[in-house]
């Protein structure tokens, strides 16, 4: 595919998410552990959202006697500034090595990653999207 039509196809998605109601679907993730040398989290998304979106960040929380915990990141742990755009059902990835972000691997429970980010001209300009997971 020439560069020339992707951009194009680009732009296309691009103002085609202006015209769309804002789906509450979020951005939908899938997420999947190795724990063979370091334990690594990796992370697949799409954008639900029907918008486009950016500034896609994330958090971890435990649940903790029914009570959702948030995991601190290891100090001075941050996130590049880049500020991608992303267009509906685009797709992305990325893995957490859970020693580097939070200082060490995450013990055996109940998690949750929380994708927040910002929805370009839209009503509704910050969203999250949570999806669950187990360590065992």
């Amino acid at each position: 595919m020439s560069s020339l039509f992707s951009k194009f196809i680009a732009l296309l998605m691009f103002a085609v998410s202006f015209l769309m109601p804002l789906n509450e679907g979020g951005l939908k993730a899938e997420i999947n552990i190795t724990n063979e040398e370091n334990q690594i989290i990796s992370v697949s998304w799409t954008n639900g959202t029907n918008k486009a979106i950016d500034e896609l960040r994330f958090s971890v929380e435990k649940l903790d006697n029914g009570e959702w915990t948030a995991v601190n990141f290891h100090e001075g742990f941050g996130f590049p500034e880049i500020y991608t755009r992303y267009y509906p059902t685009e797709k992305g990835t990325f893995t957490i090595n859970s020693e580097n972000t939070f200082g060490s691997i995450l013990p055996e429970g109940q998690y949750r990653l929380i994708l927040h980010y910002h929805l370009i001209l839209s009503d509704k300009t910050n969203d999250t999207s949570a999806t669950e997971f187990e360590i065992r």
